[in-house]
């Protein structure tokens, strides 16, 4: 019953779509692991030794926290 979801940084300069993004995703994945949501975020939520802090995005998703706007 849950839908697939992606964080996504793109690289500077760069503003892709949901509809690119899932495009690429289906040329590479089976079609049940492609993302159904995209959000792009300017920075990685990072730990002290650099590592990605899973926990805040799933609180970003979940509305827990103060996400950072999407950008379009």
């Amino acid at each position: 019953g849950e839908l697939g979801g992606a964080f996504v940084r793109p690289v500077e300069g760069g503003h892709p779509g949901a509809y690119e993004l899932s495009s690429l995703c289906r040329r590479q994945l089976a079609p049940y692991k492609v993302p159904v949501q995209w959000r792009l975020i300017d920075e990685w939520p990072l730990t002290a030794s650099g590592k990605i802090q899973k926990f805040v995005l799933r609180n970003w998703v979940a509305g827990d926290s103060g996400p950072p706007e999407p950008t379009p």
